[in-house]
């Protein structure tokens, strides 16, 4: 709430003064002059951070922001234009497949010249080099600081916490404080597993795991991370990952050997599981190999948002759906699945060119339609009549828990607006 040139008299503090009362006002600037403003005092930005969709790094800003040189609140001057650039104060992390943060580069480039003194190419400036041990402390003699900025993150792309333990050897994260050296936490894990110690960090494999916020593992697998990456050119499939990921639930992606369009979305009572098939489908479904995988991630939304949930099966001794789960959960999925199917194929025996089920499916004006799509395609691949989507209840049903249930019995979310 700060007042500056251009406003209205008084500024956005008279309106708050209009609003409250003098007396409540009043103290509110007492509070606000005792706690944070004291007569010739500087404020500044330090930094912020730099994001596409995820932190590509920091710019030093360090730019005088604000003075309060009066004892009163309306005399606080704002600097509201930026008039000048500096190249070198923003710096740029490069970092592998586990986050880990190897080199950071600035936006200043050093020209290199030829004898003849035309520019032959440039070179960045690099601003911190590291080389980690397995568990993410920093190799002796192998890392490498251009000032003393330097740079706050390290491994796993979480913040160092050099004051402990001295440069590189702690870091800091939203569930943990980390020890590098040891390869174990300070606190226990919130999401302990039974067979591993609640102190370990990585399932004690940090080659292939990566733990960014410290509660949960994030496998690694290189063809999962290339298949989900590709997956991610499609918008609605992008919107979709990006919500589960920044979920407190752990969701984990696996290819499976099944038959192709074959995929399922499951769980061990601890994480979410969505298993997809990249197999070739038949040409009569009009998929490619990504439609399994869209159609299970949108059963991994409708759990995050407590429209389905798992229970167990004792009988079965297995987890399954549970009463929840209703046709209109598969006319969203297969929503997902179909929406850019293939309109005909060409039969080879016949030798004439039929619809596929995903064109068929997407004609549809009514919802309706659609389930009586689902249905007949089912039954198809099935080879017979396929009772499971016909069993299914087709009214809308959604969890009614009010918070989140997750035991031995029961992995259900409440159910939110979307």
């Amino acid at each position: 709430m700060l007042a500056g040139s251009g406003m209205p008299t008084g500024g956005y503090l008279a309106l708050i003064k209009a609003y409250m009362g003098d007396p409540v006002f009043n103290e509110l600037c007492a509070g606000l002059r005792e706690t944070y403003f004291r007569p010739g005092t500087e404020y500044s930005l330090a930094e912020w951070h730099l994001y596409g969709s995820s932190r590509l790094g920091i710019y030093q800003a360090n730019k005088q922001m604000a003075t309060y040189y009066d004892s009163t609140l309306t005399t606080i001057t704002y600097q509201t234009r930026i008039q000048y650039r500096t190249n070198g104060s923003r710096r740029f992390e490069l970092s592998n497949h586990l986050g880990n943060v190897l080199v950071t580069v600035s936006d200043k480039r050093t020209a290199v010249c030829t004898v003849l003194e035309t520019v032959a190419y440039y070179k960045a400036e690099i601003i911190t080099a590291s080389d980690y041990y397995s568990f993410g402390s920093v190799m002796e003699n192998r890392s490498y600081e251009a000032d003393s900025f330097g740079y706050r993150f390290s491994m796993n792309g979480q913040e160092k916490d050099d004051e402990i333990y001295g440069p590189g050897n702690t870091t800091s994260a939203e569930f943990w404080e980390y020890d590098a050296r040891l390869g174990r936490r300070f606190n226990t894990d919130p999401k302990p597993h039974p067979s591993i110690s609640v102190y370990a960090c990585f399932n004690n494999n940090p080659i292939w795991f990566s733990d960014p916020l410290g509660d949960s593992v994030k496998y690694n697998s290189l063809l999962d991370r290339v298949i989900v990456s590709l997956a991610r050119l499609s918008r609605n499939f992008n919107k979709d990952f990006k919500i589960l990921k920044a979920s407190e639930e752990t969701y984990v992606y696996n290819k499976t050997n099944e038959p192709a369009s074959s995929g399922e979305t499951t769980t061990d009572g601890k994480r979410v599981y969505i298993n997809y098939s990249l197999k070739k489908p038949t040409k009569s479904s009009g998929e490619n190999r990504f439609s399994t995988l869209f159609h299970e991630t949108k059963h991994g939304i409708q759990f995050e948002y407590g429209e389905i949930g798992f229970r167990y099966n004792f009988v079965d001794n297995k987890w399954e759906s549970n009463s929840s789960y209703d046709i209109h959960d598969e006319v969203e999925a297969h929503d997902a699945q179909w929406r850019n199917g293939r309109i005909a194929y060409y039969d080879k025996v016949t030798r004439s060119s039929n619809s596929t089920w995903a064109y068929i499916y997407n004609s549809q004006v009514t919802i309706g339609g659609k389930i009586a799509v689902i249905y007949d395609a089912t039954d198809s691949y099935a080879g017979a009549n396929d009772s499971y989507y016909r069993s299914l209840p087709t009214t809308f049903v959604d969890n009614v828990n009010g918070i989140k249930i997750k035991n031995r019995l029961v992995y259900a979310l409440p159910n939110r607006a979307r």
